[in-house]
C-alpha cells in the first residue's frame, strides 16, 4: 500500500477511496502498520478520534514508530479532551514543530497550568510566529468566541491581543 498515496487522497477528502484502498490492505494483510496508520488518518478526518487512537496504537504495536504516529496519537487525544495522554504524545516527539508545542501550550492551558501553558506557547511562537498566530486566532474562533463561559469584555481583549500579535508585535515577558 502506498501510504503517501492514501493520506493525499484523505487531505483532498477522498475518504471513501482511501477507504477501500486501506480496507483492502488489512484484508490482505492484517498486520500492517502502515495501513492500521492510513486507517487511523482516515478516522481523524473523520472526527471518529477513539476509532483513531485504537488504530493508531494498532499500527504501533504491529512496528510502526516515528514522529507522524506519536502527533496524529497526540492530536487525537487532545481532540478528545485526554490532555494528559496529549501532553504524554507530544513530549515524545523527536523533532517538534510550533503546532506541536501550540498544543502542548494549550493542553496545560486547559488543564488549568499557566506557567507551563505560556512556555510552550513562547517557544511556538519563537519557532514560527506566523503560524503562532494563526493557530491562536484558530483557537480563539474555535472555543473561546463561541462559549457562554467568557464575558463579551474578555473576549475583546483576547481579540485585541490577537490582532496586536498578527499585526507583527511580539510576545513579551507578561504574554501581552
Amino acid at each position: 500500500m502506498d501510504v503517501a498515496g492514501v493520506i493525499e487522497l484523505i487531505n483532498k477528502g477522498k475518504l471513501e477511496a482511501a477507504e477501500s484502498i486501506i480496507d483492502e490492505s488489512i484484508t490482505l494483510n492484517g498486520s500492517s502498520p502502515d495501513a492500521w496508520y492510513a486507517k487511523g488518518l482516515l478516522s481523524i478526518s473523520r472526527q471518529e478520534y477513539e476509532n483513531a487512537v485504537e488504530f493508531l496504537l494498532k499500527s504501533k504495536s504491529f512496528g510502526r514508530k516515528g514522529d507522524d504516529l506519536t502527533r496524529a496519537l497526540g492530536y487525537s487525544f487532545f481532540s478528545m479532551f485526554k490532555l494528559d495522554e496529549a501532553i504524554s504524545y507530544f513530549s515524545e516527539l523527536k523533532k517538534k514543530a510550533a503546532d506541536d508545542y501550540f498544543m502542548m501550550g494549550i493542553a496545560y492551558l486547559l488543564i488549568n497550568d499557566p506557567v507551563s501553558s505560556k512556555e510552550y506557547i513562547h517557544t511556538a511562537y519563537n519557532m514560527d510566529a506566523a503560524k503562532t498566530k494563526e493557530l491562536l486566532k484558530l483557537f480563539y474562533v474555535a472555543f473561546i468566541h463561541p462559549s457562554d463561559e467568557v464575558s463579551e469584555n474578555a473576549k475583546k481583549e483576547l481579540i485585541t491581543k490577537i490582532n496586536a500579535l498578527a499585526r507583527g508585535a511580539t510576545l513579551g515577558k507578561s504574554g501581552k
